[in-house]
């Protein structure tokens, strides 16, 4: 599999992988539960607060003599300060319970399954372009000039070693499957071997070598391109490294999670394998009820011990969001490097015509694919949402 091949998959696996970022309705179900029942708690504290205020202003105008009403009114007081300290912990108790199901319930949404055939379609075409690039046999002026240079070595060969080095490194360049980039070593080898062979060229050879230089012209201009090109690939490996290892991480912690509230992993598969939005939210709602009742079991335990792990899944899940979303972004920037590179080579008139018109070609696929991903895909806002995800509106 070449480069450029590679290099799509990364982006159907890391589209699969996200999918769509717009939050489900059993999350936006636990974010609205969450935010009423803390507003109570809230309401509930700012009343108590005003009335213990109250209770120590009536505390301090008591007469110091009057020992029954002022232990009557430290009394009230201590159950008010009492009362706090129990909406507090139960307001934390509410925070964790229902984050704790938000988190796991977002976890599951990183691996949505949806596929944007559309988006998925123009990537194809443009990678299946731009790889394309790289073959000089695309090319019509090195095509012309490799036919009469066929003619032209069948006559010379075995006679000459550095001409027969020549001809493997010309062989090696004609095969896609080789993968050999148009530049680098190789490449130069056939560059300035053929530039200094043609020189010396005479007889029924001059056409050839009349028809080197354009031909020259050509590949050097798409070895510049390839060449920047693959500074831009190599961060698509980048990324794609880095989408393996978030990948094992996630499904650590789905693992994790599952084992820690008694959730069936079948279902879980059942879940990432849904192609239905309906049949992924049911799903959900299960996982989500489940977790609640594990929680009030524990409660009712008496185990406290609950509080400080789905705080720390809260943490981990949220770290996994950010980070693909920081993915998204980099996937964000590479399409718009691709987008500046083919500008550059298209627009500059000091570049052979003939690989110009093949890269204005290719504008309208990345064009297709930057307006594609911007139509599903929205890495600022992605990241940003997974900052607040767990802050009460």
């Amino acid at each position: 599999m070449n480069n450029l091949n590679k290099l799509y998959l990364i982006l159907v696996c890391t589209f699969s992988a996200l999918g769509v970022q717009a939050q489900d309705q059993v999350s936006l179900q636990i974010i609205k539960e969450r935010d009423s029942l803390l507003l109570n708690l809230n309401k509930q504290l700012e009343d108590n607060a005003i009335k213990l205020k109250s209770l120590q202003g009536e505390f301090s105008d008591l007469n110091p003599n009057r020992t029954s009403q002022r232990l009557g009114s430290l009394d009230s007081i201590i159950s008010k300060q009492e009362n706090r300290i129990t909406l507090l912990e139960n307001s934390r108790k509410i925070q964790l319970k229902l984050n704790g199901q938000l988190a796991f319930t977002e976890l599951m949404s990183i691996h949505r399954d949806i596929k944007p055939s559309n988006l998925l379609l123009s990537s194809q075409e443009f990678f299946s372009k731009i790889a394309a690039i790289n073959n000089p046999m695309n090319y019509p002026a090195y095509e012309a000039w490799f036919k009469e240079y066929q003619e032209w070595y069948e006559r010379k060969k075995g006679k000459d070693n550095w001409l027969d080095l020549i001809n493997k490194s010309i062989t090696v360049l004609n095969e896609p499957a080789s993968n050999v980039p148009l530049y680098g070593s190789l490449f130069q080898t056939f560059s300035t071997g053929i530039t200094s062979a043609m020189e010396i060229v005479g007889g029924t050879g001059r056409d050839l070598r009349d028809k080197t230089p354009e031909m020259l012209n050509v590949l050097n201009t798409a070895s510049q391109f390839s060449q920047q090109q693959s500074i831009i690939d190599n961060e698509w490996k980048s990324i794609n490294e880095e989408l393996n290892k978030l990948e094992n991480e996630y499904n650590r912690l789905l693992e994790e999670q599952a084992k820690y509230y008694g959730l069936d992993m079948s279902a879980v598969a059942q879940y990432q394998n849904a192609t239905l939005d309906s049949e992924r939210e049911t799903l959900k709602n299960k996982f989500r009820k489940s977790i609640n009742n594990k929680i009030s079991e524990w409660e009712k335990q008496g185990n406290k011990d609950w509080l400080t792990e789905v705080e720390r899944f809260m943490v981990k899940t949220q770290s996994l969001r950010q980070r693909f979303g920081q993915l998204t972004l980099r996937m964000k920037s590479n399409i718009g490097k691709y987008q500046e590179l083919i500008t550059h080579f298209s627009k500059n008139d000091s570049f052979a015509e003939e690989f110009r018109t093949k890269l204005r070609d290719l504008e309208s696929s990345i064009d297709q694919v930057d307006s594609n991903f911007n139509a599903v895909f929205n890495p600022s806002k992605y990241i940003e949402d997974s900052a607040v995800m767990y802050i009460t509106q």
